[in-house]
This record gives C-alpha cells, sequence and structure tokens, in this order.
C-alpha cells in the first residue's frame, strides 16, 4: 500500500512540475530579469564585502572568508525558501480566494503535496539560483573554512530543522485567507523574515536566538548552520533547541492544517 502510495506522490510530483516547466517558458522576458537581477546582486554583494573587510578586518571574530561560506548557506536558503515553501503558500492561498481550492479536495492525490509540487517552478528555480550561488561559491576559500564531516551533517541537520519551523510560519502566515479571506499582507512580511540572516549566531542576544526557533528561522537555517558547521563555539545548545523547536513546530503545523480545512469545509458547506 505504502509503494502504491508513493508511485502515485511521485506521478503527481512529475505531472505538476512539468506542467510548471512548460508555463514558465511562455514568459522568457520575466524568467531572464530574473535570473539577471541575481547575478546583479551576487556581484554588488561582493564588491561591498571587499570593501567593508579591507576597512575592518574581521567582524565579530568572522573574516571575509567566512561571511562569504554563510552567505553561501544564506542564498541557498533563500531560494529554497522561496521556491519550496513561500511559492506553495501563496499558491494556497490564492486558490483559496479563486474556489479553486474546491476542486483540490475533489483531486484523487495527496492534497499537500500537490500544493506544494503544483507550486514549485523548476526552471526558474534552478536558473535564477545557480548563478547566484556560484559566484560566492567561487569567492569562498574553501581551504581556509574551518569545517568536518561531523560539523557539516550537524549543521545540514540544523538547518533541516530550520526549514521545517519556516514551513510552519508560512502556513500560520497564510492562515487568515481561511477566516478572513485573504493573506497577502502577513505572507508579504516572509521577504523581511528571511532577510534577518547574516549575523554571527554565538553573538546574538538570547531573545533574538529564541526569535530565530520561532519568527525568525532563516536565522537559525543560516547564521545557526553556518557556527554548526564552522565550529565557532558550543553546538549542543543550538541542536537541542533545534530539534525541540521542531518537534513543537511540526505539530503546530498538523493542528493548524486541521484547523484550516475545518474551518473551510464548515464555511463552503
Amino acid at each position: 500500500m505504502k509503494i502504491k502510495n508513493f508511485k502515485k506522490t511521485s506521478q503527481v510530483v512529475r505531472a505538476t512540475m512539468k506542467e510548471q516547466a512548460q508555463s514558465e517558458t511562455t514568459y522568457l522576458g520575466n524568467f531572464w530579469f530574473d535570473v539577471s537581477s541575481t547575478v546583479v546582486f551576487a556581484i554588488i554583494m561582493l564588491s561591498f564585502l571587499s570593501l567593508l573587510f579591507r576597512r575592518v578586518g574581521s567582524i565579530a571574530g568572522y573574516t571575509k572568508n567566512d561571511y562569504l561560506f554563510m552567505i553561501v548557506v544564506g542564498e541557498f536558503t533563500f531560494f529554497t525558501v522561496a521556491a519550496f515553501l513561500v511559492e506553495p503558500m501563496i499558491f494556497l492561498k490564492d486558490s483559496v480566494r479563486n474556489g479553486y481550492f474546491d476542486l483540490m479536495l475533489l483531486r484523487p492525490v495527496p492534497l499537500k503535496t500537490y500544493i506544494y509540487a503544483r507550486a514549485i517552478r523548476p526552471l526558474h528555480t534552478i536558473m535564477a539560483a545557480l548563478p547566484n550561488i556560484l559566484l560566492f561559491v567561487f569567492a569562498v576559500n574553501w581551504a581556509k573554512i574551518d569545517v568536518t564531516p561531523l560539523s557539516v551533517l550537524l549543521g545540514i541537520f540544523v538547518w533541516i530543522c530550520g526549514l521545517i519551523i519556516f514551513n510552519t510560519l508560512m502556513l500560520a502566515l497564510t492562515m487568515p485567507v481561511f477566516t478572513l479571506g485573504d493573506s497577502s499582507d502577513m505572507q508579504g512580511s516572509w521577504y523581511s523574515v528571511v532577510s534577518m540572516n547574516m549575523m554571527p549566531y554565538e553573538k546574538l542576544p538570547s531573545f533574538m536566538k529564541f526569535l530565530s526557533l520561532t519568527f525568525t528561522p532563516s536565522v537559525l537555517m543560516t547564521a545557526g548552520a553556518a557556527f554548526v558547521m564552522m565550529q565557532k563555539g558550543n553546538s549542543v545548545p543550538v541542536l537541542v533547541s533545534a530539534v525541540f523547536a521542531t518537534i513543537v513546530s511540526l505539530l503546530i503545523y498538523r493542528l493548524m492544517w486541521r484547523h484550516a480545512l475545518n474551518n473551510y469545509t464548515s464555511a463552503s458547506s
């Protein structure tokens, strides 16, 4: 039974992503503008960092190379969150508003799988992310980054925890559409949240570390993950708090999703 469900889910993902890839090629002007804008951003950021660290040498114990590594993690985080978490929730919000959500409830496919797969723009994500990330990757002096296989694995684990927390946050920002009829303004705040991540994690005050486990998980995904990977201090508190916050986040996500479906079906019946 599980194998059949897996095959069915895989077919849904392949079909929806193929449909999205075809639709993306229809608006090539927007596509290439997005790609070029990310490249311009990377060039400007690299120039700014060169000027900044030429004057100060290091910031809070982080060298220019450390910051470049953290930016690599941050850019990967940004594009992952935007493509796999933000776009699905925008699609969900629009579907509820225009009534398409009714049809999705009737489809013989896993609802959440369809929502997430249907919203992903594969060509845009790959082409916009790769040039940007590669520019920063080539700027890093990898021989001077103090990482080990274990620290990298632990850092990836922290990053995944942050991703799960961010997923819950995005659903929370989308919830008003089920009660108020719209959540565009709430969802619009995600960019501000994901922009606050380029800071040494160990130097953050306690309240900001708490926020990184709840309302600003991109800080955990970028600064926290980089802190663990580069072994800038004791990683145990970060790992323990990330695991606890992730468990709570998963429970909240299930409760919110159940409440959203119950509220929607009650209102539309």
